[in-house]
């Protein structure tokens, strides 16, 4: 899997926050007034109606989408403390398609709470459309529109377990399975190369291997059984490269050996480039 990553080596791509990562997202607007005692009266009074008033009247005088979507979802919120689930629902799902993915000062995409919520909410007639913004919050995450975070991996658990309750057709069933293994799938890249991408950065070693087209390094690493080699260009204001497996890049080499040829291989890494596949009758060079 292919990776980016800041100087202090946050990913980029996967994009992944991490828990206390600094986001420079400011708390408020010209809402301060009216949320802070919308909080005060939904926290410390337990003044639901009160606190729907104070945020309703600060989604009127928001200014920028993020205080917009901090509003929505303090009424959402509000709404379901009260039992109208109906207007929880409306402002829960006016959050996407594009104001979900603001994120809170903690780092928090709000389009998190949203689906959270909806898919709680004892609306049964709503699940068709529940099921569709369930699939743009899965797609607008794995496109990287809003960034993976240390819980993504608890929402996603949540979100499997109630589309296994839910009536879908084919393409849906498919497209839910796809997006949930992708995103799963970059939750596994970062929890297993994350110290080891940093630890081949850190340590200024030498590239252990020729290095590929002058500028990517080569380090190797053993993840299980399977040697992998990390490939990354540090030279770059974005340090970027990807993991490759040694099993996966011998499969792909010795794919376009004929299979009547009873020997033993050695594999070489070397610069330059060559055609995909290319087969001389003896040997096959494939490009990283």
């Amino acid at each position: 899997m292919p990776f980016v990553l800041t100087r202090e080596k946050n990913f980029i791509y996967p994009w992944f926050l991490e828990t206390g990562q600094e986001t420079g997202i400011k708390q408020f607007g010209s809402i301060l007034p009216d949320f802070a005692s919308g909080e005060t009266a939904e926290f410390q009074k337990e003044d639901y109606s009160k606190a729907f008033a104070h945020y309703l009247s600060a989604l009127g005088k928001s200014r920028v989408p993020g205080d917009s979507a901090k509003a929505l979802n303090a009424l959402g919120r509000t709404s379901s403390k009260l039992k109208q689930f109906d207007k929880a629902y409306f402002f829960y799902s006016s959050l996407f398609p594009n104001l979900g993915k603001e994120l809170s000062p903690s780092g928090l995409p709000f389009s998190y709470f949203a689906i959270s919520q909806l898919i709680k909410l004892p609306l049964p007639e709503k699940q068709t459309e529940t099921a569709g913004l369930t699939g743009l919050f899965l797609e607008q995450m794995d496109k990287g529109i809003f960034p993976l975070n240390p819980g993504t991996r608890t929402i996603l658990e949540e979100i499997s377990v109630w589309l296994s309750k839910v009536q879908q057709n084919k393409d849906q069933k498919e497209s839910f399975s796809h997006l949930l293994e992708s995103l799963s799938s970059k939750l596994d890249f970062i929890a297993n190369y994350r110290s080891k991408i940093r630890e081949a950065i850190e340590s200024g070693r030498q590239s252990e291997l020729p290095a590929i087209s002058e500028n990517y390094k080569t380090f190797g690493i053993t993840s299980g059984d399977h040697p992998e080699l990390i490939v990354i260009n540090t030279d770059r204001e974005n340090p970027a490269g990807f993991v490759l497996s040694l099993k996966n890049l011998w499969d792909s080499v010795t794919y376009h050996l004929p299979k009547e040829i009873k020997s033993e291989y050695t594999i070489n890494l070397f610069s330059g480039s060559s055609s995909s596949g290319v087969f001389d009758g003896l040997s096959a060079r494939t490009e990283l």
